[in-house]
Formats: structure tokens, C-alpha cells, sequence
């Protein structure tokens, strides 16, 4: 699961509750909120007033820039092997023709990937 399955299976956008949040709750997660649940937030802000920035954010703003409204998933294979098992991915046709391909790597680390497309549409 995340942001390339749901695009995947039909997704066309997100409502994000929170987006910055304190780090007072338990073990230094955001909130208590108003129904006294702890919450995740892309930034956190610590009790020295400075800014934890997460890779979701990042996550989320490449996902805002690359895939434009309009953009449509199509269907893809994304063949792993056990170097990239980790891997996510989504495939786009944007608004002017052109193509946006987004990969996700839950590894920690360098993930070298190449991305072929093989599609007679596409002239590839």
C-alpha cells in the first residue's frame, strides 16, 4: 500500500488532515488532537520551535509537481527483483501527451532502477 497503489486503483487526489504539527504528544508524535488522538503530520514542529520536515512531505510534493491535474494512471508492469523489491510505482499520461513515470523506494539507502517502457501506442 501507499500513494502508487491508491493512484494505481483509482485515486485522483488526497485531503491531507494535517500538515504541520506540535511534537508534544507521547514519544514525540503530533497532537493530542480534539478527540485526544495523536497524529502524523508532514512537518513537526519541536519544542525548540524548529521544523522536522518528513520524506512524506517530499513524497507528496513530487507527486503535486510531476502528475498535473488532468494526468491519468494507465496500467504498467513493474517487474521487482530482490535488489527492488521495495519498490512502487505509477504510471501517467499528462494532459499534453506526455508521460510521468513515479517510483517509490521503501529501501534505506542508493536505489539505482531503469525504467523501459514497451507500449506500440507509445512508439516505444
Amino acid at each position: 500500500c501507499g500513494p502508487c497503489a491508491d493512484l494505481n486503483n483509482g485515486v485522483v487526489g488526497w485531503v491531507d488532515w494535517n500538515l504541520l504539527v506540535d511534537m508534544s504528544g507521547p514519544l514525540g508524535t503530533g497532537g493530542p488532537n480534539h478527540a485526544n488522538n495523536t497524529c502524523f503530520a508532514h512537518i513537526h514542529v519541536d519544542v525548540d520551535n524548529s521544523l522536522l520536515v518528513h520524506d512524506s512531505y517530499w513524497l507528496f510534493g513530487h507527486f503535486s509537481r510531476f502528475i498535473p491535474r488532468g494526468a491519468h494512471a494507465v496500467p504498467h508492469s513493474l517487474r521487482k527483483t530482490t535488489l527492488h523489491d521495495s519498490l512502487e510505482a505509477s504510471v501517467f499520461v499528462l494532459p499534453g501527451g506526455e508521460r510521468a513515470v513515479a517510483v517509490i523506494s521503501n529501501a534505506m539507502g542508493a536505489n539505482n532502477m531503469k525504467v523501459a517502457v514497451k507500449d506500440a501506442a507509445w512508439g516505444s
